[in-house]
């Protein structure tokens, strides 16, 4: 007479904590390659000093410089060393004016690593010359 054995539900047990415990390094492995795309500090701050420079060689038009503008010259100079762009990984929003000018706040796409980019302009309404503005970069917010 043969008898049949129950399957052993050690041993399913062990395939589910070893799926599972592959799902979470996969996940983690994800994650980590994700956060490692996104801008840290020293790659905020170099966008916007580099967007600083980009809008003082900049001649204004019109009245002054707007958000679209420090926008425009942050995706025209935040590149890496390979050449390509990370704008897309970084934000930046008026946050108002104050003394010194207009004041930009650029952070990563997560708002970490803030910089305060200051930027003012003097138009001369009576002159055909062109305005460029000056500009202040400084690490934290506004």
């Amino acid at each position: 007479m043969s008898v049949e054995h129950a399957p052993s539900s050690r041993g399913t047990n062990r395939h589910v904590i070893g799926g599972l415990i592959i799902l979470v390094v996969l996940a983690l492995g994800g994650y980590l390659a994700y956060r490692a795309t996104i801008p840290g500090q020293d790659k905020v701050r170099d966008a916007a000093d580099s967007a600083a420079d980009e809008l003082e060689r900049t001649p204004v038009k019109g009245l002054g410089i707007n958000i679209f503008d420090v926008d425009q010259a942050l995706s025209a100079s935040a590149r890496d060393s390979r050449g390509r762009s990370y704008a897309s990984e970084l934000r930046v929003k008026s946050v108002g004016t104050d003394s010194r000018g207009d004041l930009y706040e650029i952070t990563n796409s997560h708002g970490d690593h803030p910089v305060c980019l200051v930027v003012s302009v003097d138009v001369d309404l009576l002159s055909d010359d062109p305005a460029f503005p000056t500009t202040e970069v400084s690490d934290g917010h506004c």
